[in-house]
């Protein structure tokens, strides 16, 4: 199958209605901009500044095609990748985040293992010091860190 081939010029499908209502928007206050400013000049006759403001505006037209094609296609093109790259900031930033608690959680883990460590290093000396003396040691374990779990 052959991929239909599109105009780099041409305006999208997807924002056809907003083209065509942004263009109609340009050329309607341009031909009221040009009839008030030709009325106050102060032509001879209506006539008269129907046919002048409709050759500017008739001038005006490409001009008026031409900006609809700027602002509507090439600014929401430019919209859109901004809005892309900036959600793709906000991922990286998140994932930092997330890497940076379960580091932190990590690291106070470890911390905590190594008291707990410490502290039955510490009784077990006690214990084996004790026993080396001859001496009755009755003094309890520490706390099992995990029987609060259960």
């Amino acid at each position: 199958m052959q991929d239909k081939r599109v105009s780099v010029f041409s305006f999208s499908q997807n924002t056809l209605l907003a083209d065509v209502i942004f263009f109609l928007l340009l050329v309607v206050s341009y031909a009221i901009m040009v009839a008030k400013h030709e009325i106050a000049k102060g032509r001879d006759s209506f006539v008269e500044t129907i046919i002048v403001t409709v050759g500017h505006v008739s001038s005006f037209v490409p001009i008026a095609l031409i900006l609809t094609f700027i602002v509507i296609e090439v600014g929401g093109f430019v919209i859109m990748y901004l809005w892309n790259l900036y959600q793709r900031k906000q991922k990286e930033r998140i994932k930092e985040l997330i890497e940076d608690i379960r580091a932190e959680a990590k690291a106070e883990g470890r911390a905590e293992a190594a008291a707990v460590y410490g502290e039955w290093l510490a009784w077990n000396n006690r214990r084996l010091e004790a026993e080396s003396k001859g001496i009755s040691f009755n003094e309890p374990p520490p706390a099992n860190p995990h029987a609060a779990d259960k």
